[in-house]
């Protein structure tokens, strides 16, 4: 039977995974909506005399590309991605392993958190 892992390291190991995954998908949503916007002005500036429309689109774009620089989200989610794995590993050996010791998962908190720290450098 599986040793039980505090709530706490459990819900910080959630926290982490739910964080890469929203870092990853504002990462690609930025992107794509940035890359759209792009083509679309491009392609349209041909067809359509709405200039409102070109200006929106092309705000859109620059913008998202504006934030995904700023707010570097593929650089968050690997420090959060990183810091996850290294948090799972060591709850899957906590209640695998009996001789893995608590110790275990402290240390890897403090690794998971060293990882976030350092995501941006």
């Amino acid at each position: 039977m599986a040793r039980e892992v505090p709530k706490e390291i459990e819900a910080r190991c959630r926290a982490w995974h739910r964080f890469f995954v929203i870092w990853y998908a504002l990462h690609y949503v930025l992107g794509v909506v940035a890359i759209a916007c792009s083509f679309a002005v491009a392609y349209l500036a041909a067809y359509v005399n709405a200039r409102w429309l070109m200006a929106t689109l092309s705000f859109l774009s620059a913008t998202c590309v504006a934030v995904g620089y700023f707010l570097f989200p593929y650089k968050n989610a690997e420090g959060y991605v990183r810091a996850w794995r290294i948090l799972s590993s060591a709850i899957i050996k906590f209640q695998t392993d009996d001789s893995v010791e608590f110790l275990t998962l402290s240390r890897a908190i403090d690794k998971g958190e060293e990882q976030i720290a350092r995501r941006i450098q």
